[in-house]
């Protein structure tokens, strides 16, 4: 396995106001570390721990376990996460242990809507939202929302994996592709109301006084400090946008959130690849000029972006322990998406992930499977010597569709791809490969942070 550690001697330390690296007090140009993260508790038959449209009302969402295509052996931390405060110190905890310094939190919108009830493979409420903030304080962890996009709930219900039914949904849906970049005077309104939500809730009108300063900052293009705000399946299905547009969209909002808050934020972009059916994809040789002029855009920063490309279907054998001759042409090509990006000027958060296998999810034969193995692990580690200013986990707990970072186990050989163990007496962390593959991941100019 590739020792990541040794990259450091290609780089000295960044300066401070580095752009695309954080700007929080105590973690002045540091690299990100981060995991994608889905706070809050399993969706299992139980009580309601977080409140849905109507205030103070309780919603206990269908269960979906049925569907963890990697179930967790660590279920007295992140299956419990709102059972307990220590069950949510142990999780970050758990986080820390990698090196990582930014939590990407899962957004599914504002308090008193419902799709995180009804999308959210964990109850990602604002609810457990505001445990993870709380958790997070005194400890050298910052926290990045991504804003996730999901259809309308409204007269919908759900039946869960042991015959229980959910609630009725209430919520309107959220695209980013549908509205998003809007106009100069009428920049995405349903991303700006998204933004705005967010920093009432932890930097104007926190619950608790210590919220503001666990949102990661990052330095822009000119080295000033903006708060990240982290976007997923980047592009536009809007009519007559082009680079220019779609690149001024971000300081459009950015602009339009100052003016409601007084607040600088900033967005990491999962830019859609060429293959996404999107009507409008950014690209490195078109839009990355455009992209890269706007102070608002702080750094490309992918989830999975090789998923939209539909390669590496069950029959390529990408997920077979040697891996396979379509698994090294997935990473060919995820080296030219990286790379094209780096070549841009625009810092890139490196995306890795253990692999994918979503087939209790989508149990179809043309659906992406792969990983899970050595030559994809070491594959991804070795695109860090493209250049890139960071590094994001997807996911840390996304069992629904075979992502999880975080130790996890099968209970018996056909549930997961070969590369997992069978579940054992824990600590499993000490021998999941996943989790000590990510552990040693590094950056040039990493180094130690503090609170």
């Amino acid at each position: 396995m590739i020792k990541l550690l040794l990259l450091a001697s290609i780089v000295g330390q960044a300066p401070a106001n580095t752009p695309g690296t954080l700007a929080n007090p105590g973690f002045e140009g540091q690299p990100m570390k981060s995991v994608y993260f889905f706070a809050g508790q399993w969706r299992f038959p139980g009580p309601g721990f977080y409140d849905g449209p109507a205030p103070g009302v309780r919603l206990a969402p269908a269960s979906n376990n049925c569907l963890y295509t990697i179930f967790p052996i660590d279920g007295a931390t992140h299956l419990g996460w709102s059972e307990t405060r220590q069950k949510r110190e142990q999780a970050l905890s758990m986080m820390l242990a990698t090196g990582s310094n930014v939590v990407n939190m899962s957004y599914w919108g504002p308090r008193h809507t419902d799709r995180w009830a009804f999308w959210a493979p964990m109850q990602s409420a604002t609810g457990a939202h505001d445990e993870l903030f709380d958790a997070a304080v005194g400890r050298p962890l910052l926290i990045a929302p991504y804003i996730e996009s999901g259809d309308a709930t409204v007269g919908k219900t759900q039946t869960g994996c042991h015959g229980d039914v959910g609630p009725m949904g209430e919520s309107a849906g959220y695209s980013f592709l549908d509205t998003f970049p809007g106009t100069h005077d009428e920049p995405a309104p349903l991303l700006v109301e998204q933004v705005v939500d967010l920093i009432e809730r932890y930097l104007l009108k926190p619950a608790n006084p210590a919220w503001p300063k666990k949102w990661a900052q990052m330095y822009d293009r000119h080295g000033k400090p903006r708060y990240v705000v982290s976007l997923i399946h980047v592009g536009s299905n809007q009519r007559g946008v082009n680079d220019e547009t779609f690149a001024k969209g971000f300081s459009w909002v950015a602009e339009r959130v100052y003016r409601e808050t007084g607040v600088r934020v900033g967005f990491t972009l999962d830019a859609l690849p060429p293959e996404h059916r999107a009507r409008f994809k950014p690209t490195p040789a078109r839009t990355g000029r455009w992209l890269a002029r706007q102070p608002s855009v702080l750094a490309i920063q992918p989830f999975t972006p090789e998923v939209h490309t539909r390669r590496c279907v069950p029959a390529d054998d990408c997920d077979a322990v040697s891996g396979s001759r379509a698994l090294k042409e997935m990473l060919a090509w995820k080296r030219r998406y990286i790379g094209g990006w780096v070549n841009t000027g625009i810092p890139v958060i490196l995306d890795v992930s253990p692999g994918r296998d979503a087939r209790h999810v989508f149990p179809d034969h043309r659906e992406p499977r792969y990983g899970n193995n050595t030559l994809w692990r070491d594959g991804q580690a070795q695109l860090l010597s493209l250049g890139v200013r960071g590094i994001t986990a997807n996911t840390w707990n996304g069992y629904t569709e075979g992502f999880a970072i975080v130790p996890s186990c099968v209970f018996a050989h056909g549930e997961a791809p070969p590369g997992l163990p069978l579940c054992g007496p824990p600590p499993i962390d000490d021998s999941d490969e996943t989790y000590l593959w990510f552990k040693q991941l590094a950056l040039p100019g990493d180094r130690p942070h503090a609170e």
